[in-house]
C-alpha cells in the first residue's frame, strides 16, 4: 500500500478497511462517484500487480499443505 499513490491509497483504505461507503468516500474527499471508482480500480489493479510480482512469482506465499 506504500507504493499506491496517496490519493489511491487514501481512498482504498477508506473504502476496504474502514468500510465507508462511495458517496461517503465521495462527500468526504469531494470527488466524483465515477472518479472513486476509476481510483479504487487502479488501487486494486496496483495491488494485484505487487503481490504477483513480489509475492507468489518470488514463492514467498507458497505455503504446502
Amino acid at each position: 500500500m506504500t507504493r499506491l499513490p496517496e490519493n489511491a491509497s487514501r481512498i482504498f483504505m477508506m473504502r476496504e478497511m474502514l468500510g465507508l461507503e462511495t458517496e461517503e468516500i465521495c462527500k468526504e474527499l469531494g470527488i466524483s462517484t465515477t472518479n472513486c471508482w476509476v481510483v479504487l480500480h487502479r488501487a486494486r489493479m496496483g495491488l494485484r500487480l505487487c503481490l504477483d510480482e513480489r509475492w507468489f512469482k518470488s514463492g514467498g506465499g507458497n505455503v504446502e499443505l
